[in-house]
Formats: structure tokens, sequence, C-alpha cells
């Protein structure tokens, strides 16, 4: 099992809670801890950590501090919070601890490693009970039951049991339903091709992904020799695997191969003393992929994408036994589109 994945970072997160639990008992009537949640790159990974601090029983106050700039003490003094987390990117987060007593402000950037993409959020609530517990004070975090988190009423202050924190789209299995436009350029004399994208793809909740997609003509392209004219219909549909990797704040990279098929329905037009007929030409599709996505939201992405591969056998146009136009051997896709994402297991209510 990989180090990152959703399942092991959920065993983390119980053992966490388990450790909490463990702790000695507040007094009647001790409030929780208070982390100051602040995103300022990364809404995403702020709402992952946001569920990990619930989880842990910490009470989290999530609002932007609206005073002048100042210095990390005073933002938590003013709060009123023991710690303060600030989420810089994806990759990056700053971990602020108020001290106790003569030990002073305690700060750490904690950055995401190539082992923990899925799991980052709960390392960086781990580093935070860490330093609490050094300073001990770990035993003012009242759980009602171990792994049950705490919510605080944005009204009142009062700390409540929520139930199981839904964990986040991020990492689960998820249908992308994507759609676009592009153009396709390949050797042999029919020119570019603009096409449009229409595509499915499903990632099981890692980084790897497979899907299908066809490219469908928005014009006919034109072949014009003495013997007469004929419009030709570019259609290819494929099937590939993929590999995702995060690249800056809410990008991701993607590398991928696969083969598919190449449909050319051809409709002729002859001039005298000539006879013109239809026709439908096939050859095989072998292709590389790239790709870069920008994630709007858990659900919405965009993304571009390129194909560079071969077509064989070589589809061939001929007019009165000669050739006038061909498609491939090589060709080359160019595509922009959206993709809209449905999760395939819903979360139980709580």
């Amino acid at each position: 099992m990989a180090l990152g994945s959703p399942w092991l970072a959920r065993a983390r997160s119980f053992v966490l809670g388990l450790i909490v639990w463990g702790s000695e008992q507040p007094a009647n009537g001790a409030p929780p801890l208070e982390v100051l949640l602040w995103d300022q790159g990364s809404p995403m990974l702020t709402r992952k950590i946001h569920a990990e601090l619930l989880y842990a029983g910490f009470a989290v106050l999530d609002t932007k501090p609206v005073a002048a700039p100042a210095g990390d003490a005073e933002l938590l003094s003013s709060a009123h919070a023991v710690a303060m987390i600030r989420v810089s990117s994806n990759e990056s987060v700053n971990v602020t601890v108020r001290g106790t007593g003569e030990a002073g402000l305690y700060s750490q950037l904690v950055q995401q490693q190539t082992s923990d993409t899925q799991s980052f959020a709960l390392r960086v609530v781990e580093q935070l009970h860490a330093r609490l517990v050094d300073l001990g004070l770990e035993r003012a975090i009242p759980l009602a039951k171990a792994g049950e988190p705490l919510g605080v009423s944005e009204a009142t202050g009062a700390t409540t049991p929520l139930g199981p924190v839904p964990a986040s789209p991020l990492g689960k299995a998820t249908l992308w339903l994507s759609g676009g436009v592009g153009a396709t350029l390949a050797a042999g004399g029919l020119g570019l091709t603009p096409q449009g994208l229409l595509g499915v793809r499903i990632e099981p909740g890692g980084r790897w992904g497979a899907g299908l997609f066809a490219l469908l003509p928005l014009l006919d392209n034109e072949v014009i020799a003495a013997e007469g004219e004929a419009d030709v219909s570019v259609n290819a549909f494929g099937l590939h695997v993929a590999y995702s990797q995060p690249l800056a704040h809410q990008w991701l990279g993607t590398a991928g191969v696969g083969g598919g098929l190449l449909v050319l329905p051809l409709q002729g037009d002859a001039s005298e003393p000539f006879i013109a007929r239809g026709d439908r030409l096939f050859a095989g599709l072998y292709y590389l992929e790239l790709g870069v996505g920008r994630e709007l939201s858990d659900w919405l992405r965009l993304r571009v994408r390129l194909l560079a591969g071969v077509g064989s056998p070589r589809p061939v146009l001929r007019f009165d036994g000669s050739e006038v136009a061909s498609w491939g051997p090589g060709f080359g896709t160019l595509a922009i589109g959206g993709e809209v994402g449905l999760p395939l297991a819903q979360q139980a209510a709580p």
C-alpha cells in the first residue's frame, strides 16, 4: 500500500484521535483549544486541514484576520487561539503555536513530500499536535468520543459534536466528464481539422486514471484534383491511461499513452467523365498524451492536452487510381476543455 493512500491517512487520523482520547481528561467546562486557520493560497488544502482539525477535536476559527498586519503573537492573542495554520499553497503550510511560560513562539514550515500527497493535511495536524504535546496542552482538547469532531457555533462559540467528518473528494474514486474544442494536423495533405472533444475518465483514487475520448469534426477537409473533389470527415476515438502529478498551486500535469481508431468517411464529387462514390477508411491510432490542468474547485477543472502519435495503416485517398492525399502516418492534436467530476461513492449522512 502506498504511503500516501487515503486508507492509510484515515488510519493515521484514527491513531491521532486515540492519542488525544487517551490523554488526561480536562476539567469540567474547560474550553477546547482553538486554532486559527488562514487560507493564503489553497482553498482545497484549507478545507482538508479544517476537516482534520475537527476530526482531532480542535475548535477551528477560519475567519481571515481583518485587522492591520501584525505579528503572529498579536494575531493569536486577539483571536484567543493557541495556534495558527497559514496555508500558503498546495505544498506549503506554516504552523505557529503560542508559547506558554518560558516557551516562546514556535513556528515551523511544513512542506508536502512526494509520499504524502493525499495525507498532507493530516501530517500538518500531526505536527501541530506534537508541539502541543511538548507544551503539555493536548489535555485541554475535550472529545465527546474518540475520533468524534467538535464544531464551534459561529453565533455563540459553543462546542458541539458534529459526527464523522466527510472525507475530502480528493483521493476518492471520481468520474470526470469532459468537453472542449481542438484541432488535429496530420501528414499527408488533408490539412488542419477543427474538432469537438468529448470524453470520460475514471480516477480510482490515486494518481492513475483511464479514459475514453472522441474527436469529432466541426468542419470537413476538402481535397480537390482534376478528377473532382472529395469531402473528408476526420473522426478519432481513443482509449488511454494517464498519470497525474501536482505542479504549482492548483495545477496538475498529466502524461499517458493510448490507442484508438481513426474513421474517415469520404464523399466525392467527380468531374466528367468520372463517377464519384462514397467510401470509408479506417486506421489504428497510437499516441502519447501530455496535459496541464487547472483545478477551479473540487469538481471542476480546465485542461489543455497535446496528443502526438501515428496512424497505421496509412489511409490513402485516390482519384482514378492515383493518390491525391493521405492521413498520416504522423499526427498531432491540441485540445482545450473543461472537466466536471462526479464522485462514484456517496458519503453517508452523519
